[in-house]
């Protein structure tokens, strides 16, 4: 078992280097204000499986942040690897955004809920 005290960081490039964003609204055509328009972003990264010394990882799980301001989230989203379809193509999709830029970042945990460092931050306007 890994010590919880030992500094967990993980290359952050091979995390973000293929995340990816996509967004849309809520259709077109609609009749509802634009405050109530909605939009998902859906994320994807790489599969993280060493820990900085290069010993391997089975990951337990990946934490989506993400919030309105750079580098301020006020939200988290859990993603256990158990309900990926595809572990080793982690995704996730952050619904019921509301019109303008959103900031995310991920890291990830391991069976010790022992966290990583966040990734670096991507933006993505709804």
């Amino acid at each position: 078992m890994r010590s919880t005290t030992k500094l967990f960081i993980f290359c952050c490039a091979s995390l973000v280097s293929a995340l990816l964003l996509f967004g849309c609204g809520a259709g077109g055509g609609s009749t509802q204000p634009a405050a109530t328009t909605t939009g998902l972003a859906t994320l994807s990264w790489s599969q993280v499986t060493t820990y900085s010394d290069d010993t391997p990882l089975t990951p337990a799980g990946y934490k989506v942040y993400y919030g309105t301001s750079p580098a301020t989230y006020s939200a988290v989203h859990d993603v256990p690897v158990s309900s990926l379809p595809n572990p080793s193509n982690p995704t996730c999709t952050i619904s019921n955004l509301s019109s303008g830029t959103y900031y995310f970042a991920v890291s990830v945990y391991d069976v010790d809920n022992v966290e990583s460092s966040l990734s670096d931050e991507v933006s993505k306007i709804i």
